[in-house]
């Protein structure tokens, strides 16, 4: 629960939008972890920046297939290996 609040903090604090995306990524983690894919996926949404995009649909993917939707895992892990 720390962890959460302390990523939590900085996904909507920090001024840089780099350590923004790596928050935004790792309480996504924590959140399939605890098979809450819906809160995953809200954490996931949204804007990142270039250079995290390819991770961010990488781990939609892998949220996805947890969810037996293969056709949208299929989709969100071809965005990330073009990225």
């Amino acid at each position: 629960d720390a962890a959460k609040a302390a990523l939590a903090w900085v996904a909507d604090k920090a001024s840089d939008p780099g350590y923004q995306a790596v928050a935004r990524l790792r309480l996504a983690a924590l959140h399939v972890e605890a098979k809450a894919y819906d809160e995953a996926m809200k954490h996931l949404g949204g804007k990142f920046p270039p250079e995290f995009e390819a991770l961010a649909a990488d781990r939609r993917g892998d949220i996805h297939l947890l969810q037996g939707r293969k056709d949208q895992a299929k989709a969100e892990y071809t965005k990330a290996y073009q990225g």
